[in-house]
């Protein structure tokens, strides 16, 4: 943490014997506008490596979210999009959300 910036790394590796090996590399970012505004990003990519194949097939996930609070009432979105998911190199998704909270 640094003054209202957050940042985060993970690195990862999954041995497995009866799938694809998976190696996960994200990092993301958020920023505190001020007391009411948060705005953050972040990035993921995840290696499944098939070893007998002799193939490596990347998934790769960004997204953005925003979130915006007044008193008791919070209004939030993210977008996230992704290639390859699963290690399908065929399989694309996208994902769009608003949402608002109310707190009593």
């Amino acid at each position: 943490v640094i003054g209202p910036v957050t940042l985060g790394m993970q690195i990862s590796k999954e041995d497995r014997s009866t799938a694809a090996d998976q190696e996960t590399q994200a990092w993301g970012v958020a920023f505190n506008v001020n007391e009411n505004l948060s705005l953050s990003y972040g990035e993921r990519d995840i290696d499944f490596v098939d070893g007998s194949a002799g193939a490596t097939v990347t998934e790769k996930v960004d997204g953005f979210a925003a979130a915006y609070t007044m008193g008791s009432i919070k209004i939030a979105g993210n977008r996230n999009e992704g290639t390859n998911m699963a290690g399908s190199s065929a399989s694309n998704d996208s994902m769009t959300e608003i949402a608002v909270s109310f707190a009593f």
